[in-house]
């Protein structure tokens, strides 16, 4: 907060295992069996058929994918190869696994791929003369089918091993609407006006050493290209045929989107069946090749039936007439009203709609309907429940017909209710249907996982049992504080603390830009220990070291309700994090300052500060809201905005240059708005940021810091889901001149966990490079210094980072050698040609003594200017700033450089990211 400082890194390549965080841990397992008829048997989805079935063109199948996150929460999704779910089928399996594998109801899933060249499960639908004699058979297949269900499932348990999962989408176009409009009505033929839904999405399983596995993938399209009598699972089955053909060993799994009225365009034929399918499988593989979004915990799902109003039917007497007719499919339905009527003494006027909500952390929700579902349900839910990625499914758990979407009802015809004449439901829903079954859908998804960090004080060797937000309990022990020291200051620099979890030993690194790690079934961190507390205790810590724990699998934070709190790229500028000092590294000054909260430098003036979570302002400037009501560390200033939250927690903004005129005292302010501009005023040190800190009660009964890096962290991030990889080699460091310096890349992270990263780079000041994500370096004079860190990971994605040491002579360590402060805006969103902003201050040189010196990396003659060297710390115009225009997209490094009367030079550097126009 009050000085400039920066960071570090190194040479001669050391070996340690890499610390940045893992994605959740899952475990998962696959089976498969296959459920092709024995014989003949009378095949379902085409009324017009004749006849049964003659002969197998492709096998049909029943797959299980089963997933269990770190929690021991568990969703088995079932997919078949057939025409439907019938609800009876869905209801007996439920009691089946729940008995057997105390499986829960929301925890299985069932999809059907609505081929219609498959068996007829439904055994109303053979009521005729044609059809009754293979009544039999379809009753010995559905008993042999209920038997493979079962075990199907538990092998599918049985394999749970552990495992890596992820999201990725692709688009595969043969899917056509098929409700074309026409003067009488809508006619089942191509629409290609009409709304699709072309998305391809997948679900990747990989074990543990990254091997494929298992891919589940979706479409949202009639699966009726043939209308033959050959059994065969259609496009949907040839899709996972030809991609299970091209991956041996591994098993994939079809999942029907909402495509009752889509069709596969063109159609009719094997080739076309083949063609289609072969289609969807290339568009599988073309998704494995795009960036994908690894999905963490917690896992919750949730299940529940819809009711359902039908439009009511005419009177009796007018059925009675229709009835006579005899005709179909319009005297044939009024007869089964009829007879309704008479065995139950009344028509059903509703119907239980089942739906699902599977939600895989915050970065993936799945949703499952009933019924042949229409688009509209897709495009729809995709769009209101945009953030997380959206994967919705159609004919799952109970396909007892069609469920339009308003649109659809409205416009009429077979989707809208005609289909129903066939079967054996009064007619049309009500026009409440869509509403009804969306809005269950949104409260089921929208349920926001509960999530804050539980906190506990422990001394050297003292065990406690901690009541995690969820409920559960975990044992955590404190075995050991190794603490780091640097050689002139003899400050703590950072702590090994090792932790017996659950019984699993583990070391922590204390903050300092570490994430919570996963041991012993939980995740845990480390914010501070007693040593921090030298220049004064604003962490309300009385014992040795303070842990915090978090369920597996859980967010740091309860999502949405937190966020990064500028409109700022991640690590643009300088930063300052907790536990860093903070004190322009005077080596006499004592005792040594150690910040706590998180600094985020950026361009005065020009970077808006924005909330970070619902509040209520209760102190504004040199005002507050209720004097003498606040913990001691809410002391109101000029530059500062302190927020309340639900939580009972205190936000501090600090060195603000404006504060937007809509923050009043007792206002109440939405997550993400506007508060003000960020600067350097108030106690900065002349240097443009933003202090950020939360205080909050703590375990020893006193209020304190509640370190929030993890938990902006992880906002910005879900935030900003194409960040894949960012480069750490953060924080700085202090050293003397010839000392060896070890930088530290092992913080870098990538969303597909550190093994991910193939690569890390470094780049000295001297034009020497070495690889290894910690080398080792020594400093020649002094002087700060700026090293490159570049990560580059499996999929090509590079990212950069910059370690800042102050390197001081041992002999004269009071004589300082330049610092540097440079920012950029903006930081988002510049394309080729764009003018760019750059600002820079030099520190610990006089106002006329040398000039920052600034190559853009673009091959571009150098620009001088010159700060004034912080002689005023709040003076206005004290940054120097110039504009720089790029020609052409790309990655550019900047560098910025000044140096003294001593040629002691102080270099800052930025990443700058500029696209095509």
């Amino acid at each position: 907060m009050k000085s400039l400082i920066c960071t570090l890194l190194c040479v001669m390549v050391l070996a340690g295992p890499l610390v940045a965080q893992e994605p959740t841990a899952w475990k998962a397992g696959v089976a498969s069996v296959k459920v092709t008829p024995e014989g003949p048997v009378w095949m379902a989805g085409y009324a017009s058929r004749k006849k049964p079935s003659e002969g197998v063109a492709a096998d049909l199948f029943a797959k299980a994918l089963a997933i269990e996150d770190a929690r021991g929460t568990r969703l088995v999704i079932v997919t078949m190869d057939l025409i439907s779910v019938p609800r009876p089928l869905r209801d007996w399996l439920e009691k089946q696994v729940k008995e057997k594998f105390r499986l829960p109801q929301a925890s299985l899933l069932m999809n059907a791929s609505h081929t219609h060249c498959g068996p007829e499960l439904r055994m109303a639908r053979l009521d005729d003369d044609v059809k009754a004699e293979f009544i039999p058979a379809a009753e010995k297949y559905m008993a042999r089918l209920q038997e493979q269900l079962v075990a199907l499932v538990g092998d599918a348990l049985k394999r749970l091993a552990p495992a890596k999962l992820d999201f990725l989408r692709a688009r595969c176009g043969f899917a056509m609407n098929r409700r074309q409009p026409t003067p009488t009505g809508y006619a089942n033929a191509p629409n290609s006006a009409g709304p699709v839904d072309h998305e391809v999405p997948v679900l990747r399983v990989r074990d543990a050493q990254g091997k494929l596995t298992a891919v589940l993938f979706g479409y949202a399209c009639h699966n009726t290209t043939c209308g033959d009598y050959m059994i065969r699972g259609d496009y949907a089955g040839y899709a996972q045929q030809y991609f299970e053909e091209t991956h041996p060993g591994v098993t994939a799994m079809f999942m029907t989107g909402c495509g009752a009225d889509q069709n596969p365009y063109p159609r009719r034929t094997e080739e076309l069946c083949k063609y289609h399918g072969r289609s969807l499988a290339v568009a599988v593989d073309a998704a494995l090749e795009t960036v994908p979004k690894p999905l963490r915990g917690p896992l919750t799902t949730a299940f529940a039936d819809v009711t359902l109003d039908f439009a009511p039917l005419p009177p009796r007497e007018e059925l009675e007439k229709i009835a006579a007719t005899g005709k179909r499919p319009n005297g044939e339905h009024a007869q089964r009203m009829l007879k309704q009527l008479k065995d139950e003494g009344k028509i059903r006027s509703t119907y239980p709609c089942p739906v699902q909500v599977a939600r895989f952390g915050n970065d993936l929700t799945l949703v499952a309907i009933a019924g042949e579902t229409g688009v509209d349900f897709s495009l729809r839910l995709k769009r209101e429940l945009a953030g997380p990625a959206v994967w919705v499914a159609g004919y799952c758990n109970d396909v007892f017909g069609y469920l339009p979407s308003l649109r659809v009802l409205r416009e009429g015809g077979y989707e809208a209710g005609g289909a129903m004449l066939w079967g054996s439901l009064p007619g049309p829903f009500t026009e409440t249907v869509e509403e009804r079954v969306v809005s269950t859908i949104l409260k089921m998804a929208r349920k926001p996982i509960q999530s804050v960090p539980t906190a506990v004080d422990l001394k050297l060797g003292e065990q406690a049992t901690v009541k995690m937000c969820d409920g559960r309990t975990a044992k955590v022990k404190l075995l050991g504080v190794e603490e780091k020291r640097d050689s002139l200051r003899k400050a703590v620099r950072g702590a090994l603390v090792t932790v017996e979890v659950n019984g699993q030993k583990a070391t922590l690194d204390c903050a300092t830009y570490h994430l919570p790690v996963n041991a012993g079934g939980v995740q845990i961190d480390c914010p501070i220990i007693k040593a921090y507390n030298e220049g004064g205790d604003h962490w309300g810590l009385d014992a040795d070291a303070r842990l915090r724990l978090w369920p597996a699998g859980y967010p740091w934070i309860t999502p949405e309700t937190f966020r990064y709190p500028l409109n700022a790229r991640w690590f643009a500028s300088h930063t300052l994090m907790a536990n860093q000092i903070a004190d322009g590294e005077q080596v006499k000054k004592k005792p040594v300052y150690y910040h706590w909260g998180l600094d985020f430098g950026g361009a005065e003036r020009m970077e808006d500060v924005l909330a970070a979570t619902d509040g209520m302002v209760v102190s504004v400037a040199n005002e507050v809201l209720e004097k003498d009501k606040y913990p001691p560390l809410v002391k109101p200033r000029l530059d500062v905005l302190y927020l309340r939250d639900g939580r009972g927690w205190f936000y501090r903004y600090s060195h603000l240059d404006s504060i937007d005129p809509a923050v009043k005292l007792g206002a109440k302010i939405k997550i993400g708005q506007k508060i003000g501009v960020l600067g350097k005023k108030g106690a900065s040190g002349g240097w443009s940021h933003l202090h950020f800190d939360i205080v909050a009660p703590q375990p020893s009964g006193r209020w304190g810091i509640l370190e929030p890096y993890a938990l902006v962290w992880e906002a910005y991030h879900n935030a900003h889901p194409l960040a894949v990889l960012q480069a750490v080699a953060r924080p700085h460091q202090l050293a003397a001149v010839g000392e060896t310096v070890t930088l530290d890349g092992s913080r870098s992270w990538s969303r597909s966990g550190t093994n991910h990263i193939a690569s890390y780079t470094w780049t000295f000041s001297d034009g020497k490079s070495a690889r290894g994500a910690k080398v080792q370096r020594r400093f020649p004079k002094p002087g700060t210094y700026s090293e490159v860190l570049k990560v580059a990971d499996k999929d090509g994605n590079i990212s950069y980072d910059f370690a800042v040491v102050k390197a001081l002579d041992p002999n004269q360590p009071d004589q300082q050698p330049p610092g540097i402060h440079a920012a950029y805006w903006p930081t988002f969103g510049s394309k080729a040609g764009d003018e760019i902003t750059f600002k820079v201050r030099s520190f610990y040189v006089a106002p006329d003594e040398g000039e920052e010196e600034w190559d853009f990396g673009d091959g571009t003659p150098t620009v001088r200017v010159r700060s004034d060297g912080n002689t005023q710390a709040l003076a206005p115009d004290g940054y120097a700033i110039t504009t720089h225009r790029y020609r052409d997209a790309g990655h550019y490094l900047v560098k910025v450089s000044r140096a003294n009367r001593r040629s002691e030079t102080a270099t800052a550097r930025l990443s700058v990211m500029v696209a095509p126009r």
